[in-house]
């Protein structure tokens, strides 16, 4: 896909951010059809499934060919840029990894504890926490 026809949200992509991140990344194929699936405007919605339960699985029940749901590991150093597609080369998902910073640490750290604090000012009705 050419610079020009690849939007992000409606606008263009900027150039330094599409070579990095488009064309500089690893690609992950996937069987999905991203055409076919329900979005919204901020992403992804998730159905009722209507399972009507909450499970946590292990890792080996939802990786691999035994299991239920046989996904893939994907392994990833969490710097490395990585590019999701579905099976029409749609771009679904970027993997962008952390900038080569070296306060990055610190950087985030200081981001994950404010959602930590604002989180107890939150309200989530119990029936929206299971989806």
């Amino acid at each position: 896909m050419k610079l020009q026809e690849e939007t992000f949200g409606g606008k263009p992509a900027w150039p330094a951010a599409y070579e990095k991140y488009m064309e500089g990344a690893s690609t992950i194929m996937t069987d999905m059809n991203a055409e076919a699936s329900a979005v919204a405007g901020t992403g992804f919605v998730a159905l009722d499934n209507a399972m009507g339960n909450c499970k946590v699985y292990r890792l080996d029940e939802v990786v691999g060919e035994a299991s239920r749901f046989q996904f893939k590991l994907q392994e990833w150093d969490g710097v490395t840029p990585m590019r999701i597609v579905d099976q029409h080369k749609n771009t679904v998902g970027i993997l962008s990894g952390h900038p080569g910073d070296p306060n990055w640490d610190a950087v985030q750290l200081k981001g994950a504890a404010a959602l930590e604090d604002a989180c107890g000012r939150c309200s989530v009705p119990q029936k929206e926490r299971c989806h």
